[in-house]
């Protein structure tokens, strides 16, 4: 079934490690609650590190009406409160120099010109890849092992098996972006270029 919700992967994680499954979500037994707590610390781990496409958003920030304790900038920008990851910053869309300061983005700012920054964002499980699923049903079946069944060797083998799919699903996620072509300085080549002797440029 796909895309996968919450129980979906709970019962796929408990039933591959001889637990019982639970039919429904939130059922207050030992089974849910240590599947549960698995999950929900593995999601933004696994979110935190990478730039998922399938993550991002792009918003416009708002400024604080107090400035930084940092004099080497003018403004601060509260983070959005889903945040878990930034990306970049700009200024009028422009990429701008800024620093995180006290959980804040403070930069230098010109007038009024819109902020914005890119970032990652927690999603809802419906919305990542198959590949991420299948790393993060790793690392619930890790938690698992060592919450519920005390089998540390299993947990600690199944926790690198959800390193590696998470290392796949991001180069996976990586081909969704398309090659920016790369700038070429028109001076730079002229400068590589050789000339007749005595020409003028």
């Amino acid at each position: 079934m796909w895309p996968v919700d919450k129980l979906s992967l709970l019962q796929d994680a408990l039933g591959l490690t001889g637990n019982n499954i639970p039919s429904v979500a939130d059922d207050g037994s030992e089974e849910w609650d240590k599947a549960s707590i698995a999950y929900e610390a593995a999601l933004p781990y696994a979110i935190e590190g990478r730039d998922w496409k399938f993550g991002t958003t792009v918003a416009t920030l708002t400024a604080s009406p107090t400035a930084p304790t940092d004099p080497a900038f003018d403004t601060a920008f509260a983070k959005p409160p889903d945040l878990l990851h930034l990306i970049w910053v700009k200024l009028a869309d422009v990429p701008v120099d800024y620093q995180i300061l006290a959980n804040q983005i403070v930069l230098n700012r010109s007038g009024t010109s819109a902020v914005t920054a890119k970032y990652v964002r927690a999603p809802t499980i419906d919305q990542v890849t198959p590949t991420f699923a299948m790393a993060l049903r790793c690392f619930v079946m890790s938690g698992i092992y060592r919450g519920l069944n005390e089998d540390i060797p299993s947990a600690r083998e199944m926790w690198q098996m959800g390193e590696a799919m998470l290392a796949h699903a991001a180069t996976r996620a990586d081909q969704e972006q398309g090659r920016r072509s790369p700038f070429i300085s028109r001076m730079a080549t002229s400068r590589r270029s050789p000339r007749p002797l005595g020409a003028r440029g």
